[in-house]
Parts: structure tokens; C-alpha cells; sequence
């Protein structure tokens, strides 16, 4: 609106016109209205700091994003995230939210919303409501200009793929991952609405869908990868998928030390298998012990000790540094052993409690955790034949490798498909799979082929909350419907 200056008001009363000079009043006014402004930024400020319940985002470059749930009434929730400046940020809502500045100007937003972030900082997505239970559901990336449109990666199938196998290293560098770049995948909204529809199943079982999260990769097109997510980003209690993290790290020594995977000793073999094919905890303890010379205890160490033995334990964490190159913070935790371990310890002691609470025991405990997306990915270069060498990736495959036929998995008592996503699908699917259950949560992560190989695809879930493991039948219920949609595709 143009604004029109104005010198005097005329003020007419029954017997007398007065003239007010405006400029007289100029500063009271101004003093007025800055001291109102200042008093309203507090208040507001005051208010969003006491009622505004904020989930900080991991945004990786050019991965989608999902986010959603309910909001009571009266109730504002702020999602934040750091943008940089010159990146574009594609947001679709299907709720009316507001967009922060770091320079805390704002815009009101419902459905598609495009634009080019000006400045660099945490922005922050505010949702409030006047209505009870309100549904709401947000999808986002931020993607560099020069990959607005998500540019594809070789396919999977192509023979031009070679392995990312680096040069042995000098024994004063630390061994880390041979894989050193994220993925490049871009959106699929055939497949979004696919796993915004496991979204809505467990919205309709009562399921917390603030603790789920999910990622699912397409590997049956010609272009690698297309790639769809709920809360991939969020960090979860990952429970025994870690040990899938761990075998990556022993093969990787071997293969530094020479060694084939035909070549690895019976005995040593033997304590794999029952690590990654039982889920044993006692033969992932021998394996953690192995790969960073720590010793678990029951003694306190003292601080000197404790912190050789927490710099060994966190190298498991270090050895995927390749993993946070995208990320302002690691997205994982695997330094942590997993409990109960027979004959050793029913719970953490020693150094493995002292490693949970480094800020003493009445400290919240420092768990292990991992996002569905670091689990999607490893999958994907094991797949790809990339992770370690083209053998290792193999020998991989070959132990997460499941039988779904009934006779192989009911009468075991470790059962690895009943209750998780195998057990719903045809019994000659090609199906390669670990799993992690606590009493209060339940995750699977599973490559799956279809027997006519018209299906190809990965998908992670995690429910880290204890109703996802008293729902026994959500993953088998989702794992199908997954199955069914990408036959279509």
C-alpha cells in the first residue's frame, strides 16, 4: 500500500472544526508503537519458548524428507533445520504452517512451496491449531541449484559399476570405510505415496507414527536410485541391526589384512554366523571385543583407561566417517555393545555402563542409534557389490540371506521372519535380511526380489516405541502391501 503523508487531521465537532498537527504527536506515536512491537516480540517469544515443542531436522542434500503426526489444540510444534543460503527448498503441506527466517521474518504456507533460501541459518516450520487431533503431513528437500532436478546415478546392473575398493592403508591411518560418497537419489512420487500409505496403516492400528520411520529404495528401474522416506533422518534405538555395522568393520580387517572371505578360519566364522544369523549377543560381544581391542568387565575404569578404551570403542563410529559428510552430526552411534550377553553380563557395567553415562549414572543413558537412510544406504552398496570388495559384499548377502519357507524358520528359537517383514511374502521371494527387537521397539531391514524379478527394492523400518513390538502383525501387514504396490510399478 502506498503511504500518503500527512501534515494535519481535521477533527469536526458539532460547533468547531479543530486542526491537529500531525507532526506534534510524530514521536509520541513512534515511541508508542516501537515499545508495543518490543513488547509483543517478548511476549511471542516468551510463549513459543514455554509451548513450542521443537524437533530439530536432519536435512541431507538432495534427500526427501517426511514428517508428520497430530497437533492437540492450543498446541504449536516447530520443526527446525539449517539452510543454506542459495539452496532451494521444495515443501509440500497439507496443513497450514509458517516458514521462520533466521532473520525471523516468516511466510504462511499450504501445499506446494518452491524458493531459493536467502540466507544461511536454522530456519524453523511452525504448526499450530485451533482444532483437536489435527492431522498434518510435510514433504521437503533441499537440494543444491545445480541439483534441482536430483540427477540419477549408473544403474545397478551396469557393468561399468566397479567396486570402490581403496588401497591398503599405512598402518598409522585409521582403516574407515572404503565407500566415500552418499548415494544419489532422487524422488519418486509413485513410490512416496507408497510409503505414505504405510504411514496411513499405522495411523489406523493406533500406532505412535512420531516414532516410525522408513525408507524404501527402488533398484528395478533403469536409473539408480529411486528413493522415498518417512522420518529417514530421525536417530533410532536400532537394537541388533547394528550388528550388520559391525560386520562391515571385521570383513573390512580382514580385507586389509589380505584376507579372502573363503580364506577366514572356521572358528572364526562360526562366531560371525551366530552373530548376524542368530542375532547372538554373547558372539557379537566376542566380535566388538575383536575389531576394538576393549574388553567389557564389571569393574569401573579409571579415567585415564576409560578414555583409551572409549577412544577404541568410538573408532566403530569413526570407521563410517564417509557417513557424515552431508550431516552437521554423526547419524549413528554403534560404539555400544548389545544386552543381555550370556555368561558375561545381563546388563551394561564397567566401561559399558561408564560409556552410556559419561555424565554419571544419574545421566540419561548415551544408546546406540542409526536412521533408516545410513541403513537403506549400506544395503544399497552391499547390493551394488560396492561395500569392502565385490567378494565381501557377497559373503554379506549371503549371511543376512533368509529361507521363507515355514520348515526353515518355525521351529528355530531364534525366528528372524515371524512378526518382521518376511513372513508375508511368497516363499520363493528373494529375501536378504536383519532384524533388531527390544521390548520396546521392533525394526527390520531387508533387500527383497521378487521370483519373476519384477520387484527389486529395499525398505527399512523402524518403530521405536513399544507398541510397534506388541503390534505383531504391522510389519508382516505393511511388508505385503509394500510387495503388492511395487509389483505394479
Amino acid at each position: 500500500m502506498e503511504r500518503k503523508r500527512i501534515k494535519s487531521i481535521k477533527v469536526r465537532t458539532q460547533s468547531k472544526t479543530y486542526h491537529i498537527q500531525w507532526s506534534r504527536f510524530l514521536p509520541i506515536l513512534i515511541s508508542f508503537f516501537v515499545t508495543s512491537a518490543i513488547a509483543l516480540y517478548l511476549i511471542l517469544n516468551s510463549s513459543k519458548n514455554e509451548s513450542c515443542r521443537i524437533t530439530k531436522l536432519l536435512l541431507i542434500n538432495g534427500v526427501p524428507k517426511s514428517i508428520g503426526g497430530k497437533v492437540d489444540h492450543n498446541k504449536t510444534l516447530c520443526y527446525e533445520f539449517q539452510g543454506i543460503q542459495g539452496q532451494q527448498l521444495q515443501l509440500t503441506t497439507n496443513q497450514k504452517i509458517s516458514l521462520v527466517f533466521p532473520s525471523n521474518k516468516y511466510q504462511n504456507l499450504q501445499g506446494d512451496y518452491k524458493t531459493i533460501l536467502s540466507e544461511t541459518g536454522d530456519y524453523s516450520l511452525v504448526i499450530e491449531t485451533q482444532e483437536d487431533n489435527l492431522d498434518y503431513q510435510i514433504n521437503l528437500i533441499v537440494s543444491s541449484q545445480n541439483t534441482t532436478n536430483l540427477p540419477r546415478k549408473t544403474p545397478v546392473n551396469d557393468l561399468s559399476l566397479t567396486p570402490l575398493t581403496p588401497q591398503l592403508p599405512s598402518q598409522s591411518n585409521q582403516l574407515t570405510y572404503n565407500v566415500k560418497q552418499s548415494p544419489t537419489f532422487y524422488q519418486d512420487q509413485e513410490l512416496q505415496k507408497i510409503v505414505d500409505n504405510i504411514v496411513s496403516l499405522a495411523r489406523s492400528r493406533k500406532l505412535p507414527i512420531d516414532k516410525l520411520s522408513i525408507s524404501l529404495v527402488d533398484l528395478n528401474q533403469s536409473e539408480c536410485c529411486a528413493y522415498a522416506a518417512y522420518q529417514d533422518s530421525e536417530l533410532r534405538y536400532p537394537a541388533s541391526i547394528v550388528k550388520l555395522f559391525w560386520l562391515v568393520v571385521l570383513y573390512s580387517q580382514y580385507y586389509y589384512q589380505g584376507i579372502e572371505p573363503n580364506q577366514i578360519p572356521p572358528e572364526k566364522l562360526k562366531v560371525i554366523s551366530k552373530m548376524i544369523k542368530d542375532s547372538d549377543n554373547e558372539s557379537a560381544s566376542i566380535i566388538v571385543d575383536d575389531i576394538t581391542q576393549t574388553k567389557s568387565s564389571q569393574k569401573d575404569l579409571a579415567p585415564e583407561k576409560l578414555n583409551e578404551w572409549r577412544r577404541k570403542r568410538y573408532a566403530l563410529n569413526d570407521f563410517f566417517a564417509s557417513y557424515f559428510v552431508d550431516s552437521v552430526n554423526y547419524p549413528l552411534n554403534i560404539s555400544q555393545k548389545t544386552f543381555p550377553i550370556p555368561n558375561l553380563l545381563e546388563d551394561p557395567a564397567g566401561p559399558d555402563q561408564q560409556i552410556r553415562q559419561l555424565n554419571g549414572k544419574s545421566s540419561p543413558p548415551r544408546r546406540n542409534y542409526l536412521n533408516t537412510y545410513s541403513v537403506a544406504r549400506l544395503l544399497l552398496e552391499i547390493e551394488q557389490e560396492q561395500a569392502i570388495s565385490p567378494a565381501y559384499s557377497q559373503a554379506i548377502k549371503q549371511l543376512i540371506k533368509r529361507d521363507l519357507h515355514p520348515q526353515a524358520w518355525k521351529e528355530k528359537p531364534f525366528n528372524p521372519i515371524q512378526n518382521f517383514l518376511g513372513q508375508s511374502l511368497p516363499v520363493n521371494t528373494q529375501f536378504y535380511a536383519k532384524m533388531g527387537w527390544t521390548f520396546n521397539n521392533r525394526n527390520d531391514a531387508a533387500i527383497i526380489v521378487s521370483p519373476d524379478n519384477k520387484a527389486h527394492y529395499i525398505l527399512v523400518v523402524f518403530g521405536d516405541e513399544k507398541k510397534f513390538y506388541q503390534d505383531k502383525e504391522f510389519f508382516p501387514i505393511l511388508s505385503r502391501q509394500v510387495y503388492n504396490q511395487m509389483l505394479k510399478k
